[in-house]
Formats: structure tokens, sequence, C-alpha cells
């Protein structure tokens, strides 16, 4: 286990699963936002005969408008996921790698202990500190 940037650890997520893409349209401000478009589509269809034939008109810009702030606010809950599955990715991991090494033949414990209270050391303050190594050595 080495020293990696938060950031830039090669193992974190970088994109949406397709599950998480297909959960964006199911989220009620986005479906609200879908169907109000998809009655300003068929107002702007009914009214002027389709969407290019009522362009210039301000029920067209209004239409425009709400398309902008669908594709808005699915950017916004694409970023919000991905926010949560890289924080539940970097909360998790070194449980992870600790269990991981916890079941290594291989590992001397004590390593294994002096590398959990370094990870302690350097992610929480003194308190939680003693109580993770009261953990480990209890």
């Amino acid at each position: 286990m080495g020293q990696m940037s938060l950031a830039r650890d090669p193992q974190a997520p970088k994109t949406l699963t397709i599950e998480q893409s297909a959960s964006i349209n199911d989220h009620v401000d986005v479906k609200k936002l879908q169907q109000r478009a998809s009655q300003s589509y068929q107002r702007l269809k009914s009214t002027y005969g389709g969407v290019q034939k009522a362009e210039g008109t301000l029920a067209f810009w209004r239409h425009q408008k709400l398309l902008q702030t669908l594709r808005s606010e699915k950017q916004r809950q694409r970023e919000t996921i991905k926010k949560e599955t890289r924080e539940a990715f970097y909360n998790e991991i070194h449980t992870k790698e600790i269990e991981q090494q916890l079941y290594r033949p291989d590992t001397p414990k004590v390593h294994l202990i002096s590398t959990a209270c370094a990870m302690l050391r350097s992610e929480q303050g003194a308190e939680t500190r003693s109580q993770g190594i009261l953990m480990f050595t209890g």
C-alpha cells in the first residue's frame, strides 16, 4: 500500500455506470422538466406546426430555455452522483486494503497495525486516532 493522492487514485471511479446514468432520468426534478418540455413541444407543434416554424417567437425562446434548464439539471445530477460515488470509494478503500492484507498470510501483523495507525494519523484527529489504535491492538 503506497502513498497516493486521493484525487489521482487510478482505481477511483471516473465515469458513471450504466445504471447510474439511467437513474438520472428517474430523478424527480428531471422528470418534471421533461414533462414540461414535452408539453411545450406539443404546444409549439399544435400552434405553429413544428418547433422550427416557431423560431423567433416568445414561445420558441421559452421552449429553448426549458431545454437548456433540463440539460443543466441532468448535468448537475451527473456531477452529484459522480461526487457521491468517489466519496464512497475513498471512504471504503482503506478498509478494503486492510482487509486484503489481513487475509494474506505473508503480511506481518505488526506491519499491518503500523500501516493502519499511519493511515489514521494522516486522516483523523488525535481522539479518533487513539481509539483506532486500541481497536487494532486490543
